[in-house]
């Protein structure tokens, strides 16, 4: 069995000299195809085809679909990434599947990494043919034979989209060395015309949803003029030149831009919920509005939010989801709150709604009453009663801010579930029969 083995690699040794002497991979991938006698595949780093053989339909279904439209199935390479990989590992090495996404068709597969940096994949479809204990051997040469013919530039990257990408990067993070910093922003500046903004995207920790990251970033970059992707701390981070202002100088509309509208729909097509900062000139500000935008997102996730979400649209709850995200909402919010919605719970009144309202509308009478679909002189009785039972003295425009401020907390705790205490409870079981100056 031993010489059996050795012969077998020693073919393939001859094989992979003689087919890396030819122009391209072809030959590479024809030499291991007639080693294994088994269809083998080479993708891009984007698992799109780079070679194949045999370069035809075999009646099998997956592999005519490969041969068909050039790339493999989008949703079934991701659930085998899903199934196998570890979303916490970068690279795989080489592996058998045969199981679940496989098992129709199993295979090898393994990566082509040069300096931390996926090239390609490689695939030998085996089918009904048993794995034997030389195949990962003769795929590793496969894969060396390959790594020989690949030019060590990053593939579908220019050198300047590489420097672009790794200023940007610089830029992320608040600890910067200032010399780096001013080195980044004279880059970023001549690269990419103002005004800017940022679009951030947050993925998960899965290995297909690192895979897609990958393959999102360079697809936007080839794509949209004046963009630069990055993934930054499981987020996708864009920095978007040429950004068209409306109604201010800070003030961005989608209506104007429309290119951020189609970027924010492409990720939404793949499940990914995306946020948009302020618009701003200075490419020294890109750390604050990374921030804003990755913020924006994660609260447009949180709450379910379906439309595209620009940071000013969403102003002031980010910062308060920021706050709760180090504090418990109980030391921030007006006792009123608590003491109204259980008011309503034991009355059947809406008096905690109601004050919502009229605090979100800026006190506007008419405004409050139309939202809530009541009389004019209903809402005034209402805020009679709110007054005189908990001694809420909310035309005092520091106790208004508070209210408000509260309103908007409560909001943030209730889609988010940031609080960590019994901020729902919080005044004394004791006292909580008890009404302010004693009054039902």
């Amino acid at each position: 069995m031993a010489d059996k083995e050795t012969s077998r690699v020693q073919l393939a040794y001859k094989l992979f000299f003689h087919a890396v002497r030819e122009p391209g991979v072809d030959q590479i991938l024809q030499a291991a195809h007639e080693l294994f006698g088994c269809p083998v595949l080479f993708t891009d780093e984007f698992f799109r085809v780079s070679s194949l053989c045999p370069n035809h339909a075999t009646g099998n279904e997956e592999w005519d679909y490969i041969v068909q439209h050039k790339m493999m199935d989008q949703a079934r390479i991701l659930a085998i990434m899903d199934e196998f990989l570890s979303g916490e590992k970068p690279f795989y090495k080489i592996f058998y599947a045969n199981t679940g996404s496989c098992a129709e068709l199993p295979r090898i597969m393994g990566e082509l990494v040069r300096e931390d940096a996926v090239y390609g994949h490689i695939f030998v479809f085996l089918g009904d043919t048993p794995l034997q204990d030389d195949d990962f051997e003769i795929v590793q040469l496969l894969l060396d034979a390959i790594s020989i013919k690949i030019d060590s530039r990053v593939r579908g990257m220019s050198k300047w989209n590489l420097a672009m990408t790794t200023k940007l990067q610089d830029l992320l993070t608040s600890d910067t060395p200032p010399h780096l910093v001013d080195l980044a922003c004279d880059i970023l500046s001549k690269g990419i015309l103002g005004d800017y903004a940022i679009l951030a995207t947050p993925i998960g920790p899965k290995a297909s949803q690192k895979a897609f990251a990958e393959y999102a970033v360079s697809q936007l970059q080839q794509i949209y003029r004046n963009v630069i992707s990055v993934i930054h701390n499981r987020v996708i981070v864009t920095l978007i030149g040429e950004v068209k202002s409306h109604g201010g100088p800070r003030v961005l509309r989608l209506d104007t831009n429309s290119f951020i509208q189609q970027i924010f729909q492409y990720f939404r097509e793949h499940d990914l919920i995306s946020g948009l900062s302020n618009r701003f000139s200075d490419i020294r500000e890109v750390y604050p509005h990374y921030r804003q935008a990755e913020l924006t997102a994660r609260l447009a996730e949180e709450t379910g939010f379906q439309e595209p979400a620009v940071f000013m649209d969403f102003m002031p709850l980010p910062m308060f989801s920021a706050a709760l995200q180090q504090e418990d909402a109980a030391v921030f919010l007006h006792p009123s709150l608590m003491e109204l919605k259980q008011y309503d719970q034991e009355h059947g009144t809406e008096y905690y709604e109601t004050m919502r309202v009229f605090s979100l509308t800026m006190h506007n009478r008419d405004a409050t009453a139309d939202q809530l679909s009541i009389h004019r002189n209903t809402l005034l009785y209402r805020l009679n009663r709110i007054s005189e039972l908990f001694d809420l003295p909310y035309e005092d425009r520091k106790v208004g801010l508070n209210i408000l401020c509260s309103y908007l907390l409560m909001e943030c705790v209730e889609h988010n579930n940031f609080v960590t205490s019994n901020a729902y409870h919080w005044t004394d079981p004791g006292e909580s029969q008890k009404r302010p100056n004693g009054k039902k």
